[in-house]
């Protein structure tokens, strides 16, 4: 019931969902932001708030996108990040 509310919710605003093929895309297109976050250090942004999302991205079964995930916590100071 609520799955068909949230159908129902999305085609009214005009949502519609993401395809696997778009989905790594983007996730490509974040991890290349979060990378140039953490290496610059001159932003208001932390990367660091993204470690659980990073660190989950390096199960994907998509090289690529591992590869960006590594990346990016190899610049993160954070225990978590190191122990990833």
């Amino acid at each position: 019931m609520l799955l068909a509310k949230l159908r129902l919710a999305a085609g009214r605003v005009g949502q519609t969902p993401v395809g696997s093929d778009l989905a790594l895309e983007l996730a490509l297109e974040a991890g290349g932001a979060l990378h140039r976050i953490a290496r610059d250090g001159r932003t208001v942004l932390e990367a660091e708030v993204a470690v659980d999302s990073v660190v989950a991205a390096l199960g994907s079964v998509h090289p690529d996108l591992q590869t960006v995930a590594i990346d990016v916590l190899s610049l993160l100071g954070s225990a978590e990040a190191q122990k990833a």
